[in-house]
C-alpha cells in the first residue's frame, strides 16, 4: 500500500531535516507530552502541550531520539508534518501546528476478489466532529473495466466509538462493473474507507481523501 500527499517530496520525510522552511517531517504523534520509554532510533514526535521530563520546555518542537538522547529542532514557518497516529498533515505557521486541508492523502492498493477491503482507516480522537470526502478511481489490470466514485459523510466521537451522522452521501458513481464500490463506515475509534472489486478481477485502486474537523 502506498500513502502520499500529492506534489510533496516524500524523501524529505525519510531524511528528517533541520528546519529552514518547507521541510516535511514524519512524526509518530503531536499530542504526547511525556517522552516514550522505549523509542526507536530516529523516532520523531511533535512535542505535546505542557511537556514533562526530558521534553519540558520544548512544546511544539520536533523531538528526535538519536539512540542516546532526545534532540530538539524548532520548526520553521512553512514546515509540514505527517502525523502517523492521526494520518493527517499539519503545517507550522510560526506559532502553532494547524491541519492542512489543502493536501489530500492518497492511498493505492490492489485487490483480487469481491470482498470489501479497508484501504484506509482514519483515527478519530475523542470529542471531535469530522467530515470526510473521498474521491476514488479503479481499473482492472487485464481488461478495460473501471470505476470512478465520490463519497462524503459526517462522523462524530464523544467518549466511545465513532458514529456516523445519517448515511453516506454518494454524489458521483460511474462504473463499468456493478460490483465495484466504495463506502465510508465507522469502526471502533476509526472511520474506514472500504473498496470492493469483483471475483476474478485484479483491480488497482487509488483513493484520495480529505477531512475537516473541530474539537
Amino acid at each position: 500500500m502506498a500513502i502520499m500527499p500529492p506534489g510533496v517530496n516524500m524523501a524529505m520525510a525519510l531524511t528528517g531535516g533541520g528546519g529552514g522552511g518547507g521541510v516535511l517531517w514524519a512524526v509518530e504523534s503531536k499530542t504526547v507530552s511525556t517522552p516514550p520509554p522505549s523509542p526507536a532510533i530516529n523516532e520523531q514526535y511533535i512535542v505535546g502541550p505542557s511537556a514533562t521530563g526530558a521534553w519540558a520546555g520544548h512544546d511544539n518542537e520536533i523531538a528526535t531520539w538519536d539512540g542516546i538522547q532526545w534532540v530538539f529542532t524548532t520548526p520553521s514557518e512553512g514546515d509540514l508534518a505527517y502525523v502517523k497516529d492521526e494520518q493527517e498533515y499539519y503545517g507550522w505557521n510560526g506559532t502553532f501546528w494547524f491541519p492542512v486541508a489543502c493536501c489530500p492523502t492518497v492511498v493505492q492498493d490492489t485487490y483480487f476478489d469481491d470482498d470489501y477491503h479497508v484501504i484506509a482507516a482514519i483515527p478519530v480522537p475523542q470529542n471531535r466532529v469530522i467530515f470526510v470526502r473521498v474521491e476514488a478511481v479503479c481499473r482492472r489490470t487485464d481488461a478495460i473495466d473501471r470505476g470512478q466514485f465520490v463519497r462524503q459523510a459526517g462522523f462524530w466521537r464523544e467518549t466511545g466509538n465513532v458514529a456516523r451522522e445519517g448515511t453516506t452521501n454518494t454524489p458521483f458513481t460511474r462504473r463499468s462493473v456493478g460490483r465495484y464500490n466504495v463506502t465510508l463506515e465507522p469502526s471502533g475509534t476509526t472511520i474506514e474507507i472500504r473498496v470492493r472489486g469483483r471475483a476474478g478481477h485484479t483491480v488497482n485502486w487509488s483513493v484520495a481523501y480529505t477531512t475537516e474537523e473541530v474539537t
